[in-house]
């Protein structure tokens, strides 16, 4: 099982916390720039998958994110996949 908390904010302001286990939608992404990046996109929504999360992977980058309803997007890569991920994301309240 996975064993990390994430820390967030409700409607309201409030901090809270989440168990990996209570996420429901997860996205884990990366970029077509770092093909290598895939199969940690895989083992990641692999283990999510284990604790009953729906996982969409989206490895080479290409989902418009601010569309998907998920809990979490988890970005892998560098800054760049980083900051693309962020802007993919402009308009939706989903946490990263």
């Amino acid at each position: 099982k996975i064993g990390i908390v994430f820390f967030r904010r409700d409607a309201a302001g409030a901090p809270f916390t989440l168990a990996a286990c209570d996420l429901k939608r997860v996205v884990v992404t990366s970029t077509r720039y770092k093909p290598q990046a895939a199969a940690l996109v895989a083992r990641t929504a692999a283990r999510l998958r284990g604790c009953g999360a729906h996982v969409t992977e989206d490895a080479d980058g290409t989902l418009h994110l601010a569309d998907l309803d998920a809990d979490l997007v988890i970005a892998i890569g560098g800054d760049g996949t980083l900051l693309s991920t962020a802007r993919r994301l402009v308009g939706s309240s989903i946490p990263t």
